[in-house]
């Protein structure tokens, strides 16, 4: 991705860094740690449903990132950015989720 941005010129980096969108990723980020948050409390609160809670905060981070990826690649097309950093950004993003994947299935496969 680095090396994709690199390529950019100042005005096309300036399109894609646009306040709009750094404030919806912050507005995420939020929302992902309040969901953090509501899974600890949860986790104390009723251990006994501490599988539930995992399986639906792991869903709503699979769709959290299904969203960014969606978002960011229709605002990639609205911009009319070169077409090999949609390339790239496809790729970071496959193989970015797929490491979130592996490190969750490492982790939950330890457990059960």
């Amino acid at each position: 991705m680095l090396s994709a941005l690199k390529k950019l010129t100042d005005e096309e980096k300036a399109k894609l860094m646009s306040n709009r969108d750094l404030n919806r990723g912050m507005i995420r980020l939020v929302i992902m740690f309040a969901a953090v948050g509501i899974y600890y409390y949860l986790l104390y609160a009723l251990p006994e449903y501490v599988w539930y809670f995992l399986y639906g905060f792991l869903i709503l981070f699979f769709l959290s990132r299904v969203y960014t990826f969606v978002y960011a690649r229709k605002r990639i097309l609205q911009l009319q950015l070169p077409s090999f950093y949609l390339k790239h950004y496809t790729i970071g993003s496959i193989i970015t989720n797929i490491g979130f994947i592996l490190f969750f299935f490492f982790l939950l496969h330890k457990y059960l």
